[in-house]
């Protein structure tokens, strides 16, 4: 959910902008890429992915959309037989976050986090067919930002 996460550019060698307990990497563009895997004779398999739209800060997420781009888990995550099911996250191809668990989101073809700093979207919305789920997360008291739930259409349901 973006914990703390924010976009700084850095001079070389100026150590000062990365507080302690934080680090820094490349700031990756592309297609931001949701997969699940499940185990499957020992090996896990890609078996649903999400292509994520950024909000105008470049860090949450405005809209989920249900797509093909199932990419293989790299090892040597894909033969932990000792978990079931995986959810990673992919920039551009490349893998920045590995959860030993599924997706906690919405098992749709489209889903749209509704923040609430963005709650008056979610009359909008409903007016066009979509349904309101509550679902309620602030990460533990860590976002400033809480996400409300999601809008789903009924008409979209696998």
């Amino acid at each position: 959910m973006s914990v703390g996460a924010k976009i700084t550019y850095i001079q070389a060698g100026d150590y000062t902008q990365v507080p302690p307990g934080y680090f820094w990497c490349e700031l990756f563009t592309g297609d931001h890429v949701s997969v699940n895997y499940s185990l499957n004779n020992g090996v896990h398999i890609p078996v649903s992915a999400w292509l994520g739209e950024k909000s105008e800060d470049g860090i949450r997420f405005s809209r989920w959309y249900r797509t093909d781009k199932l990419i293989e888990l790299p090892e040597p995550f894909r033969s932990m037989s000792d978990v079931a099911d995986i959810n990673a996250e992919f920039i551009d191809g490349k893998l920045i976050e590995v959860h030993f668990r599924e997706s906690p989101d919405p098992d749709y073809d489209e889903f749209i986090p509704v923040w609430e700093d963005n709650e008056e979207i979610i009359d909008r919305y409903t007016q066009q067919g979509y349904s309101f789920i509550e679902n309620e997360d602030d990460a533990n008291g860590f976002l400033d930002v809480k996400r409300k739930g999601f809008l789903i259409n009924d008409q979209n349901r696998i």
